[in-house]
């Protein structure tokens, strides 16, 4: 078999740059990226150019490979100035212009918000299009660990230590720059850069001090309050238990239809108790207020403040309550168990208004929300139930209403707690197929623009899938209809390139 001839020698050089349209195929990613872009409005960064200098590269165009190269698994500055150099799809949306690391980098973090801007103007074209109905919106959030690792993370004795370590270098160095010969300037602009470092990091280890102090004054336990630890580089950040190390709580809000993820919000609470208001109120104003929309969230968010809220505002929510028991334990399971008792093991009726215990005991309502048994003489969970006391009491509350009421509601369609996967898969998109489990950027500011642009790049490509199947589904209808019609070719390849170009 013959061998094709290299030719690579005997070409020209060319000093003209190649015409990349010839080798994007109009189906590709980038393509359909770019026309996806181009639908948006960049007004704000526009407002931010000045007519003074050099010319800088276009706002678009800056978005479109920061988004392909996050869809890609790709979070580094300079990894992307790589791909702007070497990448044909890259090249094709610079213009074979090639932006270094440190404008993509600044690029972020100069328009933090217009970014958070795309990411509404995305999903109102999205409603738009009509790719989802946004009419089930599912919420829950994930641990992510901080850009400043926990070494970093210190008790108030030893900030104490820390700090008379750091005064003690600023000495030495104070010293040094007496000792040091004026003739020496080049030691001695070394020395004063050294200077600066030192006190910034004494300011910010004061700083870091009183916030300390601050937060131990709202906890209560006293070892709790001991044992408090704040991080020192970046004090936003809290120990959070499921990571065993500083971060963040990231919320979600996605479709449960489309997989769009709505809205997103970086907190700093350790649990999800109180932020479903939050979530709530931020989903409606992306989407604008609906009252039929529902919104489905796991146990994690079951609190009294999350039950009055939604009562007040007739939101129509499904919480799953996982510490309701569907089964009640047998005597001789709770005697195995030797745990005391809850509520939660007893039977509550509406009807009758009593309380029925795991050994049949019947407990009534002797005041208003307090119910009481006496017949636990000869019980024989009376070292579980009465702990302390010669009869059981039970405290029936507003908020035990309202979780009861929510569970009734939860049971009468189960099937609605299954929706739930849809914020579970964006949250493993994010942490298994992209790899981030770790924000770059420091602060709570830096994570949130971060998270805002994962989750922008996510939704794009979920919308530019779904309308290409949308627009595959019409073109067959569309040639089943032309074929029938006996039109001519020519004929045919106008209307689809009128319909989808």
């Amino acid at each position: 078999m013959p061998v094709l001839s290299r030719k690579k020698d005997y070409y020209e050089i060319q000093f003209s740059k190649p015409d990349l349209n010839a080798f994007i195929e109009e189906s590709s990613m980038p393509m359909k990226l770019y026309r996806l872009i181009n639908r948006l409005d960049f007004g704000e960064f526009h407002k931010k150019y000045s007519q003074v200098g050099a010319p800088s590269y276009p706002a678009e165009d800056m978005l479109a490979i920061i988004m392909m190269a996050f869809s890609e698994g790709i979070f580094s500055s300079r990894e992307i100035e790589k791909k702007c150099k070497r990448d044909i799809y890259y090249m094709f949306i610079t213009e074979q212009r090639k932006p270094d690391h440190s404008t993509i980098a600044r690029f972020i973090k100069k328009n933090i918000s217009e970014i958070a801007t795309i990411g509404s103007q995305v999903i109102a074209l999205a409603q738009k299009e009509k790719v989802a109905t946004f009419t089930e919106i599912a919420i829950d959030g994930s641990k992510f660990a901080s850009a400043t690792s926990k070494k970093h993370s210190m008790r108030s004795e030893q900030i104490e230590r820390y700090g008379k370590y750091l005064d003690k270098q600023m000495e030495k160095m104070l010293r040094k720059l007496e000792e040091t010969d004026k003739k020496e300037t080049k030691e001695i602009e070394h020395l004063e850069k050294e200077q600066k470092k030192l006190h910034k990091k004494i300011e910010k280890t004061e700083s870091a001090k009183k916030e300390l102090e601050e937060r131990k004054k709202l906890i209560k336990n006293k070892k709790d309050r001991e044992k408090h630890q704040i991080n020192i580089e970046e004090t936003e950040a809290r120990m959070m238990q499921p990571i065993a190390t500083n971060g963040y709580n990231a919320q979600l809000s996605v479709d449960t239809q489309s997989g769009l993820i709505v809205n997103q919000s970086i907190v700093v609470s350790r649990s999800d108790n109180n932020e479903f208001a939050g979530q709530h109120e931020k989903t409606e104003t992306v989407l604008g207020k609906d009252e039929n929309r529902k919104y489905i969230a796991d146990s994690g968010y079951v609190s009294q403040s999350t039950y009055e809220y939604i009562k007040q505002n007739n939101v129509d929510a499904y919480i799953n309550d996982s510490r309701e028991k569907t089964r009640k334990p047998s005597l001789e399971e709770l005697d195995e168990r030797n745990k005391r008792l809850t509520i939660y093991d007893f039977t509550y009726d509406k009807e009758t208004n009593i309380f029925t215990c795991p050994n049949s005991r019947i407990l009534k309502e002797t005041k208003k929300g307090i119910y009481e048994c006496h017949e636990c003489e000869e019980c024989a969970l009376k070292k579980l139930c009465c702990v302390g006391k010669d009869h059981k009491r039970i405290t029936r509350t507003n908020f035990a209403e309202l979780r009861e009421d929510m569970s009734e509601k939860v049971h009468r369609d189960k099937e609605k707690m299954n929706a739930r996967k849809a914020v579970e898969r964006s949250f493993g998109q994010i942490k298994w197929n992209l790899g981030i489990r770790r924000f770059r950027r420091r602060g709570i500011s830096g994570a949130q623009a971060e998270l805002n642009l994962l989750t922008l790049s996510i939704n794009m490509v979920k919308i530019i899938t779904i309308l290409s199947l949308l627009f595959t589904r019409m073109g067959n209808h569309l040639r089943v209809y032309l074929s029938l019609k006996k039109v001519t070719l020519s004929y045919r390849r106008n209307i689809f390139k009128e319909a989808f170009v």
